[in-house]
């Protein structure tokens, strides 16, 4: 039975969550009607959970799953109507239509927590693990790839649009780092104390890191670096923990969602860095 999306005990993440409803992933493979106001939650302690009204109500869509927190969730149209999870137990996948079953994604990724998944514009499939840096699964295959960082614990993923090849990766206390060469190597360029997470919206060529209370941008692909304080309110010495970054994701149509411990913040494109 329909029911509300649990007000506690949930930490949603999302991949390319509306303005309207930053706590969820829309499905771009959806069509007109209903399919259109598809969205999905991945939470801490409730699974994964979908909405067909546009976040009215939800249903659990764990069946299948293994308990454990799901830490991401990605509903590609280039996957072919696959709705990708990550989370504590790994990789798994399940179409988007039916009443199947999730199921493991690919063969051969390492015994840890899936962190984060992203898809690039070909069609691979990248994966954050917890203490197993980053692994890629190319379009078509069934195999993982080790791409690097091994040893550190990968949060977020971004793939940069402008050339396919540049990738973002936050790291739990470790650092940003990124690569232009597809993974094959990797440059550190930022510092992040805490936990940190990063995206790169096409629509204004800009990638957004959050960690803690500090919020960056980027509009060289990654390179350098800015303090960036776009949509957000002005800050409050005395509630500083409100301003404490958990997420960051582009928005439907171009600009960022923000999550912080105070609150939700949509920086549109004509206020973006």
């Amino acid at each position: 039975m329909p029911a509300a999306l649990p007000a506690e005990g949930t930490d949603d993440v999302h991949v390319g969550a509306p303005a309207g409803d930053p706590g969820s992933a829309t499905d771009p493979g959806a069509g007109t009607g209903e399919a259109a106001d598809r969205v999905y939650a991945a939470t801490y302690a409730a699974g994964i959970l979908r909405s067909d009204d546009g976040g009215a109500t939800w249903d659990d869509w764990s069946r299948g799953l293994p308990r454990g927190p799901v830490w991401d969730v990605a509903a590609p149209a280039v996957l072919g109507g696959r709705v990708l999870v990550a989370s504590e137990n790994g990789a798994f996948e399940r179409d988007a239509e039916g009443d199947g079953a999730w199921a493991r994604l690919g063969t051969g990724l390492p015994d840890a927590a899936v962190r984060t998944l992203v898809i690039t514009d070909g069609g691979d499939v990248l994966a954050g693990l917890e203490t197993r840096g980053v692994w890629r699964l190319p379009r078509g295959e069934d195999a993982w790839l080790r791409v690097g960082l091994d040893g550190r614990s990968v949060l977020s993923l971004a793939a940069v649009r402008a050339d396919g090849r540049t990738l973002l990766a936050a790291t739990e206390r470790k650092g940003l780092w990124r690569s232009t060469d597809a993974g094959r190597t990797w440059k550190r360029v930022a510092g992040t104390r805490t936990s940190a997470s990063v995206a790169f919206d096409p629509v204004t060529a800009t990638a957004i890191l959050a960690t803690g209370s500090s919020v960056a941008a980027s509009t060289d692909g990654g390179s350098t670096w800015r303090a960036s304080s776009a949509g957000l309110p002005a800050a409050d010495p005395g509630a500083a923990w409100r301003r404490s970054a958990t997420r960051v994701a582009p928005a439907e149509g171009g600009g960022f969602v923000l999550t912080t411990l105070g609150g939700t913040y949509v920086a549109r494109p004509e206020d973006a860095p």
